[in-house]
Formats: structure tokens, C-alpha cells, sequence
């Protein structure tokens, strides 16, 4: 599976996971879908978890800072920036 392809997918099945309902691609990230830093972070952290079982394996690291700016982000938004923090390289 393509990275982009499984971060997308990812993403999306934690949030109807976390988030029961249709997805609406429009929403924000804290408005919309009303996340925190907090819960944010712990949904970026079950990302990583899943990501980490792919085959092959992908691995997305991410701090306080990067959940914090991706409050305001859209589930496309979010899913490109996910995306370009993770790699199939082990984080050294």
C-alpha cells in the first residue's frame, strides 16, 4: 500500500472510529470535529500506532506543537501534513 494511500485511509477510519457519522472533508479538525490539543494528540497517537502495523511499515512522529497546529486543519489538510512527517524510515 502507498504511503499517502495508507495515511489517507488511516485517518479516515480512526475518525468514523472516533467520530460515528459521514465524514465531511469541509470540517476542521476542532470546530468541526471537535477535537483539542489533547484529544487531538491522542488521535495522532492511535494514527501512529496503526500506521506501524502497515506493510510496510510507516512511522509518524509528531509533538504538541504539530497537534496543536493541525487544530484548524481539515481532514485533507490534516491527512498532507500527516503525511509529510511520515516515513518508512525508523525515526533515529
Amino acid at each position: 500500500m502507498s504511503k499517502m494511500i495508507a495515511v489517507a485511509s488511516t485517518i479516515g477510519g480512526q475518525l468514523r472510529h472516533e467520530r460515528p457519522g459521514p465524514l465531511d472533508l469541509n470540517k476542521t479538525m476542532s470546530a468541526g470535529y471537535n477535537y483539542n490539543v489533547d484529544t487531538l494528540s491522542l488521535f495522532l497517537t492511535a494514527i501512529s500506532s496503526i500506521l506501524a502495523t502497515c506493510t510496510p511499515p510507516y512511522y509518524f512522529t509528531f509533538d504538541s506543537t504539530f497537534a496543536q497546529s493541525q487544530l484548524a486543519s481539515s481532514v485533507p489538510v490534516l491527512i498532507g501534513a500527516v503525511d509529510a512527517k511520515t516515513s518508512v524510515t525508523p525515526p533515529s
